[in-house]
């Protein structure tokens, strides 16, 4: 008796809250089931299955900028600024064949020295001559910080990228105001991880920064010899690549007189 009465109760409850239809009829009422047979039905009707459908993805490749200083100012670091980012592109440890390459230029103005490419040895060597020596430096000495992240955004077409910046002067994360609203405004529009390395003018002595060792700006010591400025740079770029590739075998060993800086 206690058996049917809880067997009523559950179906009045069913009924009251499904609008008067059956358990059954609100399984049948589903796409699912909607050309399904059961005994019971007057007509026997194929069952509405779909065919499976397969997505198949995989991860995009690591795709970078260096977007590089060329101003008149750039001059007495030019020769250490130039045998890091070579030694970035033609070391296959660097960055691998999966990656992709392109090089953004900028002092007043900006422009893409190299459009985005896929590593290989030919494209290696084409990046690498693209930096040549400091006589070609641009005559002028003013440094667009903002123009050169805007190339590299044109750069990458507009999708996420890994941005290497090298300049002599402040990082996009100690620039306030307007200018650094939109500079961080457009790298997160386009979800660019931007890495910042200030390699002052040979001998100058910079006030001291802020230090945060999870920062993604650097600060090269530009009153050192140029071995240690070198190893420094090494290091840097180690660290970036520790960062942004999941698959990176470290080749640099921990060296003092790197400092990641914060605003």
């Amino acid at each position: 008796a206690n058996i049917t009465a809880s067997g009523s109760r559950d179906q009045s409850q069913q009924l009251s809250r499904c609008w008067g239809r059956s358990s059954l009829e609100v399984i049948l009422s589903h796409p699912d089931f909607s050309l399904a047979s059961f005994s019971g039905q007057s007509q026997a009707r194929p069952v509405n299955f779909s065919l499976p459908v397969f997505r198949l993805t995989r991860s995009a490749p690591p795709r970078y900028v260096i977007v590089l200083e060329n101003s008149a100012m750039m001059g007495s670091q030019w020769d250490l600024v130039r045998t890091m980012v070579k030694n970035l592109i033609l070391e296959p440890e660097n960055l691998p064949a999966s990656a992709q390459l392109g090089l953004v230029m900028f002092n007043s103005a900006a422009y893409t020295e190299h459009p985005l490419v896929p590593l290989s040895l030919t494209t290696r060597q084409s990046l690498s001559l693209s930096i040549r020596s400091k006589h070609n430096l641009s005559p002028s000495t003013e440094s667009c910080v903002s123009c050169g992240l805007a190339k590299a955004v044109e750069t990458l077409h507009g999708s996420p990228g890994v941005v290497i910046l090298i300049s002599r002067g402040q990082s996009p994360a100690s620039i306030t105001g307007e200018v650094g609203d939109s500079i961080w405004s457009l790298a997160d529009k386009h979800q660019l991880r931007v890495f910042s390395v200030v390699i002052p003018p040979l001998g100058q002595v910079t006030p001291q920064l802020q230090l945060d060792t999870g920062g993604d700006s650097f600060f090269i010591n530009s009153t050192g010899s140029f071995l240690s400025m070198y190893r420094d740079c090494l290091h840097v770029t180690d660290t970036i690549l520790r960062r942004t590739l999941d698959n990176y075998r470290a080749v640099v060993s921990q060296i003092g007189g790197i400092y990641p800086t914060r605003a």
